[in-house]
């Protein structure tokens, strides 16, 4: 009978497992379809010993620790650190600016430092921004003037060099 009640409560944790596992894994289902089985197979086998309340207290313990545990560990196991974003945006030049500091690169100068399709990077000030080519495609190296700022939108115009 121990053993049983053993494979009941393997059973619950295997369910709480396999919760996670369905938020990570696109399975249309199926996994869930296999926890809901490991639930009633637990609670099956309470059943068996006529324990079924017992089993019902112990399901709710048990997986709700499980999935608790879980969401804890996940971040610092190796697929967690694989699909989890963990690195802090610190320094204002990184991720999207905010608005005031765009504002303030209006008419300054800089330099592709991609190829602009018409979307690319610039350098302006010793940061790089994301920028949009005034006229569509614009090659790498190439010296840029900020000509408007809408939102976290730089846009950016190729100056001509005179010959």
């Amino acid at each position: 009978m121990i053993g049983w009640l053993i494979l009941a409560a393997f059973l619950f944790i295997l369910c709480g497992c396999l919760i996670v596992a369905e938020m990570i894994i696109p399975s249309f289902g199926l996994i869930s379809i296999a926890s809901l089985a490991c639930l009633g197979g637990g609670l099956f086998i309470f059943h068996n010993y006529d324990l079924i309340g017992t089993g019902v207290i112990v399901a709710a313990i048990i997986v709700p620790i499980t999935l608790f545990i879980a969401y804890k560990r996940f971040p610092q196991s190796k697929a967690g650190k694989a699909v989890i974003l963990d690195a802090e945006i610190k320094e204002p030049g990184q991720g999207i600016p905010d608005v005031d500091f765009l504002k303030s690169l209006l008419g300054k100068k800089g330099i592709t430092i991609s190829t602009m399709r018409p979307v690319g990077k610039c350098e302006i000030d010793g940061k790089k921004i994301e920028c949009v080519a005034e006229q569509g495609f614009v090659n790498k190296g190439v010296e840029m003037e900020v000509i408007r700022v809408d939102g976290s939108q730089v846009t950016v115009r190729e100056i001509k060099k005179q010959d």
